[in-house]
């Protein structure tokens, strides 16, 4: 059972991200998300919009840190402008969200497997349609199984695969995603 994506933590404070749509993002990298296989077909996603963290251990919580983990990255692609500014929560806003767990002090590329409790080396992926409450209103896709492989991590930039098998006989899913890093991201108040 997932449980640890969703709900999202509390990050305090918006800041300045080269998210919006007057700004796209300045790398030849690609797309926030790309789809390239599966048999997913019960959302559909047309991004306009993307952002990642990277969190220390500071800033995970005593279970995380219990578990052992020591770094973070979160990324959230949405057909929505504004998620770093303005936040990854927001009303009726399709979003793929994708959190890896390290247990590294400084997170690094690597391939991160899909489990169904917290532990470094361990990723979760979903896709969920919001609604007007935030709510995911029984349209959430977790993963059941698979891996997340992030390629790089620069200072600015996050780019990675991700091959998966989705819970409940959703199907499958496979694609790419490259978000730019924000250095706060709020994610649990409900946005317009």
């Amino acid at each position: 059972m997932r449980v640890w994506l969703l709900p999202l933590a509390l990050l305090a404070g918006a800041s300045a991200c080269t998210t919006d749509p007057d700004e796209p993002i300045a790398t030849s990298e690609g797309p926030f998300y790309t789809r390239s296989g599966g048999s997913f077909d019960k959302l559909s996603l047309t991004p306009t919009d993307g952002a990642g963290i990277i969190e220390s251990e500071a800033a995970l919580g005593a279970a995380l840190e219990a578990a052992g983990v020591k770094s973070r990255f979160r990324a959230f692609v949405e057909d929505k402008n504004g998620v770093c500014g303005l936040g990854a929560k927001r009303q009726n806003a399709t979003v793929l969200a994708i959190e890896a767990l390290s247990d590294s002090p400084t997170f690094a590329p690597g391939t991160y497997t899909q489990k169904q409790s917290p532990a470094p080396g361990q990723v979760d992926l979903s896709i969920t349609k919001l609604d007007a409450t935030c709510g995911s209103d029984q349209q959430d896709y977790g993963t059941e199984s698979g891996t997340v492989t992030i390629t790089s991590v620069t200072a600015t930039i996050v780019t990675g695969t991700f091959d998966v098998t989705l819970m409940g006989g959703a199907g499958t899913l496979s694609g790419s995603f490259n978000v730019p890093l924000c250095p706060s991201l709020r994610s649990e108040s409900c946005d317009p």
